[in-house]
């Protein structure tokens, strides 16, 4: 006789049943899922870590350097002769802007940035008919005129500034000496002639900064062009481009904007009139941002463990082996780690052959895993082949932005048909169980 009770007996049998279960076996899956997401959340966290990392390395480059520029410029001031503290303020009737971009990298440590030089030609052209007309000649002190240009970071300006004023160079002097509303910049004094009704000036600035470079649409007709090597630009700002080319050489765009468009004035008494910050922008736009691709990728990781389960679930059926539910965690382990070689590895080399390396990486060691598991070279290389496809597809889906979530909606729905194809005949497997 056995000296197995009957309740024993059928606690074996009740363990064997669910052991051989298929919905155990699916539950099982979708437990240890969503229980990755717990190291899911930790990755998450070191790419945040590595992007303030990095974050904190461009911002030290950019403050020894020279942050995103704007550049308002140019208002002329004439002071009152009936008070010295009173100044009347003018735009250019014309302002004609040429610029350069040579856009630099900088690195520091394993991080690097693109900075810019800049070589930027402006020709002015003021006129002074409205103001004679309303304060006469004689009420102005022409003599001590002062053209004062704005810039947000002083820094960036790289050499000595000189004005052409007919046959004479004016040299630039720091600051902003009056009260005409900006904040940091320079300025030239001026020893204008009362008898003239109009002048033009002209200056080449050249000025280091990143990332973004923009102009403020001063005159009442401005027109500004920006030219250079940088293949990626970005046009921001109120002002878009009137015209534009751009090619893997570089770009060259064009703006033309005259007073209809925008709200300045032409001239103004003291502060009497707030100044507009409405610009004209072109960013330089990086694409080697391997941290945001990354974070990108991680968002579909319940597609990525869906397919990956699906293929593995679908060979053990087939196969008749059972697959214990550690090993399905540590499948889960190798496909979570594909995320952080890939940030490593993206860190030091280019995002597409970082993201080719970490693929075959894990896709070989999934699939020798799995050849140890099912004993069987054509279901392991489904499986590796499954994963190479996968990571295949998720890579054209990151970078067919405007259609992400198209592709993952359709990636679930085939991974759905998939396991509903092989599991169609739920009696077949049922022979297939595992004796005691």
């Amino acid at each position: 006789m056995s000296d197995e009770s009957p309740l024993n007996f059928k606690q074996r049998d009740f363990l064997k049943q669910l052991k051989n279960s298929l919905m155990a076996k699916i539950a099982m899956i979708a437990i240890i899922i969503a229980l990755l997401y717990i190291p899911k959340s930790l990755i998450l966290d070191l790419i945040h870590e590595r992007e303030n990392r990095s974050a904190e390395v461009l911002k030290e480059i950019q403050h020894k350097w020279g942050g995103p520029q704007n550049i308002y410029g140019a208002i002329l001031s004439i002071p009152l002769a009936s008070d010295k503290e009173t100044f009347i303020h003018l735009h250019p009737e014309k302002l004609d802007i040429l610029g350069q971009i040579h856009p630099e990298e900088r690195k520091k440590s394993i991080f690097k940035t693109i900075v810019y030089k800049s070589d930027l030609d402006y020709q002015l052209a003021f006129n002074f008919t409205s103001i004679t007309q309303l304060y006469g000649k004689e009420k102005l002190l022409w003599d001590q005129a002062i053209l004062s240009f704005g810039i947000s970071d002083l820094k960036g300006l790289s050499r000595q500034i000189n004005l052409k004023h007919c046959e004479q160079n004016i040299n630039a002097r720091p600051g902003i000496p009056i009260d005409n509303g900006l904040k940091t910049g320079f300025h030239f004094p001026l020893n204008l002639d009362a008898n003239e009704q109009q002048i033009t000036l002209s200056t080449q600035l050249q000025i280091n900064g990143s990332q973004e470079l923009s102009f403020v649409p001063s005159g009442r007709q401005s027109i500004i062009q920006v030219q250079s090597t940088w293949p990626h630009p970005g046009f921001e700002g109120k002002y878009l481009p009137t015209s534009y080319n751009i090619s893997d050489t570089g770009f060259d765009s064009h703006w033309e904007i005259h007073d209809l468009q925008r709200d300045f004035i032409s001239s103004w008494r003291d502060r009497e009139h707030a100044l507009e910050q409405e610009t004209c922008s072109v960013r330089l736009i990086q694409f080697n941002g391997s941290y945001s691709q990354v974070h990108r990728l991680v968002k579909y990781t319940l597609l990525f463990l869906c397919f990956t389960f699906a293929a593995i679930f679908i060979c053990e059926r087939l196969s008749g082996q059972i697959i214990h539910p550690l090993q399905y965690i540590l499948f889960g382990f190798a496909s979570l780690m594909f995320y952080v070689l890939l940030l490593s590895i993206s860190e030091h080399l280019s995002f597409a052959l970082a993201y080719l390396i970490a693929s075959v990486i894990c896709s070989i060691m999934m699939a020798l895993y799995s050849r140890s598991l099912l004993a069987n070279w054509k279901n392991s290389l489904s499986i590796g082949f499954t994963t190479g496809g996968l990571y295949g597809y998720l890579y054209g889906t990151i970078q067919l932005e405007d259609y992400a979530l198209l592709m993952g909606s359709l990636g679930l729905i085939i991974t759905l048909a998939t396991v509903m194809y092989f599991t169609r005949d739920l009696s077949r497997y049922n022979t297939k169980e595992i004796k005691a």
